[in-house]
């Protein structure tokens, strides 16, 4: 499963880089530290997967989450903040993207394989 992941800190980035390439089967394809980078390496790569940080800079994670819905429609989208659900401006399953905290971050490859193989978003980290 080939994966983009968004988030404007490194250190973030690379625990959920670990997260995943600990766990069979994903393949980081891609990394972007803003919005609009996150678009850009999303179109370049066409993953099956992009996990996006809420708040980054130049476009936040709904804002990519509502470009890259229209433009890719089956892909798989994660969006990750240290905020809980219910104290978040836009409920994402509006979008059609599934909300996961960032303190639920461990349980990444479980919620990735999951959607992956499902066809609708899911409710995680509340």
């Amino acid at each position: 499963m080939r994966v983009v992941l968004a988030d404007d800190c490194p250190d973030m980035r690379a625990l959920w880089r670990h997260l995943l390439t600990a766990t069979s089967g994903f393949e980081i394809v891609a990394e972007a530290a803003d919005g609009r980078a996150a678009i850009d390496v999303c179109r370049a790569h066409q993953p099956d997967a992009v996990v996006l940080d809420w708040a980054m800079p130049v476009l936040d994670g709904m804002g990519v989450a509502r470009v890259l819905r229209s433009e890719q429609p089956h892909l798989v989208i994660v969006v990750c903040s240290a905020y809980h659900a219910s104290d978040l401006p836009a409920e994402p399953a509006e979008v059609g993207v599934t909300y996961l905290e960032k303190l639920s971050s461990a349980r990444l490859p479980e919620v990735l394989t999951r959607l992956l193989t499902a066809t609708a978003p899911v409710a995680t980290g509340r």
